[in-house]
């Protein structure tokens, strides 16, 4: 396994990461998350203390990411800052989850601007900033953009003869994009003093951090294949996608915020393509009563990424490479994985 180079680290071991939306610790810095409410999430805090100690992770409490200010306390004395939390209610109003998104953003990015110690910004994107559906051939650049799901959220009438369906994933694209863009232009206009860098995965398989956690699309895949039907019919109704491990995910975060020569970059957070028969196969490898549920549609996503720089980032921190389908989705319904996964 490759050891971390530290020609390329930025950031001094013991620095304090800022992660909006919490995560974890195993590679020598301490992470401060923010939650709407602490006491709902103390099982964070005791989940972390049990695996990595005492005084390496604490949570602050940021009730409303849009309010002016909301993240001054959490952010001061940060090296970096992790912006994960956005809105995915999924709720199809655009109204509902692009001004909460851009508010958030904005007030997350002014917070580091002001302060000193702040060196990085990495904000969570999406693949869904690249493209919304996955039925042509595109290949990705640094410069690719989901300026479709952009113009369909602002043409109330071609929006309105959307299915429903439809409309929620346009709407959480186009937020994604728009606020994605909105990291670099406010880099251009305000010259802050710190670099910004942007990973956009795609849908995050593996294990989850803890069997309480909320929701996530980790948790229902586990979910589905425990036979909850909700969680068996959105997975089904996906269609061909690509996927990455949430470790390797937390991984490219870590890359994009301590790597010296990691300067306004977009990282793609994709390990490879995947469809429903990939994910039942899978299945069926653990319970037999799975076997033979693969449907007649093997369709793949054909959007061609350039993985060389994230698989070159991954190499540096003692990864050869992304974690394949088969090992996460089998960690993924491991109990024992499902509790002592790792993190950041």
């Amino acid at each position: 396994m490759a050891a971390q180079s530290k020609t390329y680290t930025t950031l001094p071991k013991g620095s304090t990461i800022l992660v909006t939306g919490a995560n974890g610790s195993e590679h020598g810095y301490k992470v401060r998350g923010t939650t709407r409410s602490v006491e709902k999430n103390k099982w964070l805090v005791e989940t972390f203390e049990k695996k990595y100690g005492k005084d390496v992770f604490e949570l602050v409490e940021v009730k409303d990411m849009q309010v002016p200010g909301a993240f001054d306390k959490a952010v001061d004395g940060c090296a970096a800052v992790i912006h994960v939390a956005t809105v995915i209610t999924f709720d199809p109003d655009p109204e509902s989850v692009i001004p909460p998104t851009l508010a958030g953003t904005n007030e997350i990015l002014k917070a580091a601007a002001k302060t000193p110690s702040v060196t990085r910004v990495v904000y969570t994107s999406s693949t869904g900033a690249l493209q919304t559906t996955t039925e042509s051939p595109l290949t990705v650049t640094q410069s690719t953009w989901n300026d479709e799901a952009i113009h369909l959220v602002q043409d109330p009438a071609t929006f309105a003869t959307l299915p429903d369906a439809n409309k929620s994933m346009v709407t959480y694209c186009a937020s994604k994009t728009l606020a994605e863009k909105a990291c670099f232009e406010f880099v251009e206009k305000e010259k802050p003093g710190f670099i910004l860098n942007t990973v956009a995965p795609n849908m995050n398989t593996g294990p989850t951090i803890h069997p309480t956690q909320p929701a996530s699309s980790s948790g229902g895949i586990k979910a589905a294949f425990l036979g909850n039907e909700k969680a068996f019919a959105l997975m089904s109704s996906m269609g061909p996608m690509n996927y990455i491990d949430v470790r390797d995910t937390g991984r490219l975060h870590l890359a994009a915020a301590i790597f010296s020569d990691v300067q306004g970059e977009r990282i793609w957070g994709v390990a490879g393509d995947y469809n429903f028969n990939d994910i039942v196969r899978e299945f069926a490898k653990k319970d037999a009563k799975w076997k033979g549920k693969e449907t007649e549609d093997e369709k793949r996503d054909l959007t061609v990424y350039d993985r060389s720089r994230s698989v070159e980032l991954l190499r540096r921190l003692g990864r050869e490479g992304f974690i394949s389908l088969e090992e996460s989705i089998a960690d993924n319904l491991s109990d024992e994985s499902s509790v002592e996964a790792n993190f950041y």
